[in-house]
């Protein structure tokens, strides 16, 4: 079975639905073991939905980062699902808040990521943005530190509210590819009651451009 990374990059409907159903059946099972076994039982508010759980670990389990990078941790329950996925380094950055339970294997800090030495990045590095910052400026701050891979939480679908909405990002010639992951109703598991008349309850993935050559993902 072709790879979540592979799916989204280069299928097109129908072949693309068809395609994510066939990666939700065939991976399911797995991710019900993932989640059972997370130490965060009853998150209280502000995490990211079951569905954009499973999108976000198998979107950076097929992508095999060598770092990655969560800006806006609050509770730590999206960290759990990258740190289940990625082989590499896990960097949390929250100003704000700590995690309710901190994991094993995650460097915390206590500021905002574009304040923290990086210094040459992997050609793979994924950053998972939930941090209510304008993601415009997200996506101009991941070019200039040769960031390729990232991924939104809240991508707000008005232009009135606090985010920047990242198709106008695509204006400005920085993204080489998107995508917004769909909604599952396919298991109980996934079913979220929480409903936000704003309607920003949305994860996408978009794939920045960096002018260097790169042959990994």
């Amino acid at each position: 079975m072709q790879s979540l990374y592979e799916i989204i990059s280069q299928l097109q409907d129908p072949e693309l639905i068809d395609a994510l159903e066939g990666y939700i059946a065939a991976n399911l099972p797995e991710f019900k073991t993932i989640v059972a076994a997370h130490p965060l039982k009853n998150p209280k508010g502000g995490h990211c939905s079951m569905t954009e759980a499973f999108w976000l670990y198998h979107l950076c389990k097929s992508l095999q980062p060598q770092l990655v990078i969560e800006s806006g941790s609050l509770q730590g329950y999206s960290l759990y699902f990258l740190r289940a996925a990625a082989p590499g380094r896990v960097l949390s950055f929250d100003p704000y808040r700590k995690p309710i339970i901190p994991l094993d294997g995650i460097e915390y800090s206590a500021c905002d990521w574009t304040e923290h030495d990086f210094g040459d990045v992997p050609d793979c590095t994924l950053a998972f943005f939930d941090d209510h910052i304008h993601q415009g400026d997200r996506v101009r701050q991941c070019k200039q530190r040769g960031v390729r891979h990232a991924i939104f939480h809240d991508n707000y679908l008005r232009p009135d509210q606090s985010h920047i909405p990242l198709r106008y990002a695509n204006l400005l010639g920085l993204i080489q590819r998107q995508f917004i992951f769909p909604r599952i109703r396919s298991d109980k598991i996934f079913i979220d009651r929480s409903v936000n008349s704003q309607g920003y309850r949305w994860l996408t993935y978009v794939e920045i451009i960096i002018e260097r050559e790169a042959n990994a993902n």
